[in-house]
């Protein structure tokens, strides 16, 4: 049962539900099984989310590292050309333009994996807002119910 069956299946207890002397009736057990599945049937997406969330440091760190290195490297050859050329001015102005690509290269890929965690992280946010509303309802309805049945015994 996927998520959505089990969302529908929700709706469709509430909507059946049995009316009482005041409000429907819902089998509040059923409704716990219903929000216990849903809980267990999480999409993927919200796992990986977690997981970019709960790595976030360590993808950032790999790409400031990336960067460095590529800085490095490029400072490394830039040092060389200046060595063993006569060209020095030549050398000079290539490193320069070696650095900034690898500059503009780690920006792009720390803006790209921004965006990217970004992304994940709307849609996460968004699907949960959905269902947390559901589920306030959801729980709204059943203490409104709960309270009808307390009366109802108090006046039996």
């Amino acid at each position: 049962m996927n998520i959505y069956d089990i969302i529908e299946q929700l709706e469709q207890e509430i909507g059946e539900a049995k009316p009482g002397l005041f409000h429907k009736k819902i089998d509040v057990g059923k409704l716990a099984e219903l929000v216990e599945d849903l809980k267990n049937d999480l999409p993927k997406a919200i796992e990986e989310a977690s997981y970019v969330l709960s790595h976030k440091e360590k993808i950032l760190d790999t790409a400031q590292k990336d960067a460095q290195a590529l800085l490095e490297d490029a400072n490394e050859k830039a040092k060389i050309m200046i060595e063993e050329s006569s060209i020095t001015r030549n050398a000079e102005k290539q490193a320069k333009e070696l650095q900034e690509q690898t500059i503009r290269r780690c920006e792009q890929l720390l803006d790209t994996t921004k965006n990217n965690v970004d992304k994940i992280l709307k849609a996460v946010e968004d699907y949960l807002s959905e269902h947390l509303n559901i589920v306030h309802d959801s729980r709204d309805e059943l203490s409104s119910t709960l309270v009808q049945l307390k009366n109802n015994l108090k006046r039996q």
